[in-house]
């Protein structure tokens, strides 16, 4: 399963070098969660995410990691048309980090998979 995990440049290029490494996560203003914060697509822009603490993401990791896995950490929302995952760092730390892409990047992928127009540059 490809998951994702949005942050800043600084944040990312640490994590790449040293390794995911357990938080504080608050999901849904009600619920303070330990963990790396995971999904499975880039939630760049989404309505329905929160705020977050810190800089302002623009950069997304991904990560291949099997469903079996993770889905033990599955903040289920029948609500949101994405999965969500607090996976504990050691757990994630195990698989190898797929790459690093500008939330930009992400935005354009997005709206070609939609079938919507790009902007002309």
């Amino acid at each position: 399963m490809r998951l994702y995990h949005v942050t800043d440049r600084g944040s990312a290029e640490r994590i790449s070098d040293e390794g995911f490494q357990d938080t504080e996560v608050i999901h849904d203003d009600r619920e303070i969660l330990i963990g790396v914060w995971l999904s499975d697509r880039c939630l760049a822009g989404e309505d329905d995410v929160g705020p977050r603490l810190g800089p302002a993401p623009d950069v997304a990791l991904w990560l291949d990691i099997p469903a079996e896995q993770v889905e033990p950490y599955e903040r289920i929302d029948r609500e949101k048309p994405y999965r969500e995952f607090c996976v504990p760092a050691d757990v994630v730390g195990e698989y190898e980090i797929g790459g690093l892409q500008d939330l930009e990047e992400f935005e354009v992928e997005e709206r070609r998979r939609r079938g919507q127009a790009l902007e002309a540059p």
